[in-house]
């Protein structure tokens, strides 16, 4: 009978202590995990059990310090640049002008922001003039200091754009009227950001107020259309400004030369002033017409007619030469005129067209010699008649070519 072995013994095994992360949030029980070989002392297991029991409270006490030490980066705001629309809509009554002391547009806790630029709605308006009404003065001392505009209530209202550098919109506006011209004060007026309609309000005669301008406060009151379209340009203005047109009196043609070479005879068809507006100046508007150093065989009025398109002899003006000086035709007219261009329509009298037509010209207004040189000569037909119409510009044609009436050649015009 085979007898049973001896009881063996647990095999030792090396002991493996589990190292807690640092930071780690969860406690792990390292006496559960310990093998303790027989025989061993149990000191080492209570020991370990005291670390185990401790290093949670270490671990919590520096993910406390991690969490309060923590602050969040975050970048300044950049600052934009706002366009606040301010109309002027109504004044308390006044004539002639509208007046106002000062606007200012506010933040938030209600400090002006820096104004960039200011744009008026007219161009021909000057920016400069505006600046006045935001020097951070409510009340002027001085009477030149104060803001002032043309006004007729008839028309659109005055309109400017104020360009505001800030981190936010606007949020209040402080306009602040004055006592010197207490009918002439701003009464209503609008305000849009960015064009989008914002708050229309009313001011006191002869004080001021803080109204607040945001979205959210928008009273109730009926929509007010935002005017951005260009202001009516005025004819004699371009870009830079008044455009320098001659002021009229008398106009002097000086025929040099002749198509017909040493020919004693010559002529035209008619003659154009066209003023600023690009309107014919009428034949009621000139007071005389007197040559000098020749024989009219017509009347020297026919360059006035109303029938451009001919190539009858009869409708034109033609003369002869009675000395040695060159003919002139020195037109007079019953009062200053503006005059922007004035428009040669040759002699187109069939075949003797190149023997009368006028070949060299010189032109004066007010004694003082604007042009000269050659004008083309016209075929003698009236299917043609185009072929020897020629313009002397007064002045710049850049802003006048375009206008209707110097821009379509009529053939034939009406006295109005």
């Amino acid at each position: 009978m085979q007898q049973k072995p001896p009881p063996m013994s647990p095999i030792p095994r090396p002991n493996r202590i589990t190292r807690v992360p640092q930071g780690f949030r969860h406690s792990i029980d390292i006496s559960s995990s310990l093998v303790v070989p027989a025989g061993e002392s149990r000191k080492l297991k209570r020991r370990l059990s005291s670390v185990a029991k401790d290093m949670p409270k270490i671990d919590q006490t520096v993910q406390s310090r991690m969490v309060s030490s923590y602050k969040p980066k975050t970048l300044p705001l950049p600052e934009l640049e706002y366009k606040v629309t301010f109309q002027f809509l109504e004044n308390w009554g006044g004539k002639d002008f509208i007046t106002c002391s000062e606007i200012d547009f506010l933040g938030k806790d209600r400090t002006p922001l820096p104004i960039t630029s200011i744009v008026p709605l007219r161009k021909t308006e000057k920016p400069d003039d505006y600046w006045f009404l935001c020097d951070s003065h409510l009340i002027k001392s001085e009477p030149s200091k104060q803001w002032t505009h043309e006004w007729n209530s008839e028309t659109i209202p005055v309109v400017v754009h104020f360009f505001v550098r800030s981190y936010k919109p606007p949020e209040y506006v402080r306009i602040w009227n004055n006592r010197l011209f207490p009918q002439n004060n701003v009464k209503r007026y609008a305000i849009y950001i960015d064009d989008m309609f914002t708050y229309c309000g009313e001011m006191p005669i002869d004080f001021g107020h803080i109204a607040m301008i945001k979205n959210s406060h928008i009273p109730i009151l009926p929509p007010i259309t935002l005017i951005e379209e260009e202001v009516e340009k005025k004819e004699d203005h371009d870009e830079y400004g008044k455009i320098p047109i001659p002021e009229v009196k008398d106009l002097t043609l000086y025929f040099l030369e002749t198509y017909g070479g040493d020919s004693h005879y010559l002529g035209l068809n008619s003659i154009e002033i066209f003023d600023y507006k690009g309107n014919v100046l009428k034949e009621s508007m000139i007071e005389t017409i007197q040559i000098s150093n020749g024989e009219s065989l017509s009347s020297p009025y026919r360059v006035f007619k109303n029938k451009l398109r001919t190539m009858d002899m009869v409708d034109m003006w033609t003369a002869r030469r009675t000395g040695t000086d060159n003919v002139s035709m020195n037109i007079t007219l019953t009062e200053q005129q503006r005059v922007v261009m004035v428009r040669i329509w040759n002699y187109n009298g069939g075949i003797d067209a190149k023997y009368f037509g006028t070949k060299f010209l010189k032109l004066c207004t007010n004694n003082k010699c604007v042009w000269i040189g050659k004008i083309p000569c016209a075929k003698g037909m009236t299917s043609k008649i185009l072929d020897g119409v020629f313009d002397i510009w007064l002045t710049d044609p850049k802003e006048f070519k375009n206008l209707p009436n110097i821009k379509n050649i009529n053939t034939s015009r009406s006295d109005l």
